[in-house]
């Protein structure tokens, strides 16, 4: 398979909108390993276990060119906290990488030898958001959204959340981390209130309408290069055919500078 390669100061993000149903499943189970197998079979309910193969095909045919190895081929680990990544003798050069699914919407970024975290959501009502914003905001991030006109506070929810939620994945942390001590507001005295750390780059991404979506990547700024879904993948085959989308577009998008762990 063809090694697709990626710049040091480069973000790959993969998109499969919530609208583009993916191959038959039996062809994307036939890439999963024994591991993510027993994982999709201990879902209750079909739609959320073929919304799981969905996503780690997906997952797989989107690495296996950088891997240069086929989609079945890839091996992956877990960190102390579960975030996953691509074991060293899987890839000629280092790949790492972070996925986001919920519901049909996933998205994947893939780096070079740099932590990175992403996370997208569909917006939806939130009648619990401010509760939720009192435990995991910021100061700033619980004022602003308190200030926003009732009929963008679900938007400015998710905005938050995915920014806030794409930092703690890529630190690999998870929720085990303090979420209100690092501030996503992107206010001019966000960056400077962050205390010590290591440096990272916190972007949002453009996704589908009616979704948020962000990208934290370790150290400086980087060219956020987005790919979607060209063609659906026929009958027989788990391989995906992609474009390349918005090309230049990301500097448009809101973007900071912080520090974390």
């Amino acid at each position: 398979m063809p090694q697709r390669r990626i710049l040091h100061d480069q973000v790959h993000v993969w998109i499969k909108p919530p609208d583009i149903p993916g191959p038959d499943l039996h062809i994307l189970r036939s890439v999963l390993d024994a591991r993510e197998l027993g994982k999709a079979g201990r879902f209750r309910f079909g739609i959320h276990r073929s919304r799981y193969i969905t996503a780690h095909g997906f997952l797989r045919s989107v690495l296996a060119p950088y891997a240069g190895r086929s989609p079945e081929a890839l091996e992956f680990g877990e960190a102390i906290h579960g975030k996953p990544y691509l074991v060293a003798e899987a890839t000629p050069e280092p790949v790492a990488f972070n996925m986001s699914h919920a519901e049909d919407l996933v998205v994947v970024a893939v780096t070079g030898n740099r932590r990175v975290g992403v996370d997208a959501e569909p917006i939806r009502a939130m009648k619990d958001g401010r509760l939720i914003a009192a435990r995991w905001f910021s100061n700033n991030e619980q004022a602003i959204l308190e200030a926003s006109p009732p009929e963008e506070r679900d938007r400015m929810f998710f905005r938050f959340w995915t920014r806030k939620e794409a930092c703690a994945k890529g630190v690999g942390m998870g929720t085990s981390m303090n979420w209100q001590a690092f501030d996503t507001s992107m206010r001019p005295d966000a960056s400077a209130s962050q205390g010590s750390g290591n440096r990272w780059w916190l972007c949002d991404l453009f996704v589908p309408e009616g979704c948020a979506g962000a990208v934290a990547v370790e150290g400086g700024p980087s060219e956020v290069r987005y790919f979607t879904i060209d063609r659906l993948p026929s009958r027989t085959s788990a391989e995906w055919e992609w474009k390349e989308s918005l090309p230049g577009t990301a500097t448009r998008m809101e973007s900071m500078e912080l520090n974390l762990p």
